[in-house]
């Protein structure tokens, strides 16, 4: 597969902006990509599992700066929801007449709720979750300012190498809106008394891990 590395660098500054460093580590990787190999296997074990990624060495850099930085953490609820689906899909072929008795525990839409739930509430401070998917198959979130996640979006589409999944998408917030009529779910709140990205961030994974 032919990947896009001028579309990931600039990735890397449409992300953090403010710290170029990150842009040079990608560049690094792509210029001499066997330095950055081991180290990456290491400190990415749990998430690259038995994957060969030796062609895919400059976005696991891209990943590997966003993990050192506190920016990125696995969805492990993401990897869960995927085995129970399974699990229920092994019962259904069973016993497909308890199928209607089980609707309420199709996992992927409590996670993306969940998602969705966080993002819109992030959406005071300015930022928005994004999730991406390695080649593991692992699922991995970070958060992304409200300005460049489009752009992000399509920027991460052009490297070839993922797909950036943003959260709440239009229907989801057609969805929120309605929730809100009667704050069923929780009042929305004023930017002035929201919690900084940092701490939110260490909330997020108190949700998800």
């Amino acid at each position: 597969m032919k990947y896009n590395n001028d579309a990931l660098l600039e990735l890397c500054r449409c992300i953090l902006p403010e710290d170029p460093t990150l842009e040079k580590e990608v560049q690094l990787s792509i210029e001499k990509p066997h330095s950055f190999s081991s180290q990456i296997r290491y400190v990415l074990k749990d998430w690259i599992q038995d994957q060969s990624i030796e062609a895919e060495i400059p976005w696991y850099t891209l990943i590997h700066g966003l993990y050192q930085r506190g920016l990125v953490f696995e969805l492990s609820a993401r990897t869960i929801a995927e085995t129970l689906d399974k699990q229920h899909a092994k019962i259904f072929r069973k016993f497909p007449s308890v199928k209607d008795h089980f609707f309420f525990l199709d996992a992927f839409s409590v996670i993306d709720t969940l998602l969705t739930l966080t993002s819109n509430y992030l959406r005071s401070n300015h930022y928005t979750l994004g999730e991406l998917r390695l080649s593991s198959g692992i699922s991995i979130v970070t958060m992304i300012h409200q300005t460049v996640a489009e752009r992000c979006q399509e920027l991460v589409r052009r490297s070839g190498y993922s797909e950036l999944i943003l959260y709440p998408s239009h229907a989801d917030t057609q969805y929120l809106d309605h929730l809100w009529i009667e704050e069923a779910i929780y009042p929305q709140h004023d930017a002035t008394l929201s919690l900084p990205v940092a701490s939110f961030l260490s909330l997020i994974r108190l949700i998800f891990l």
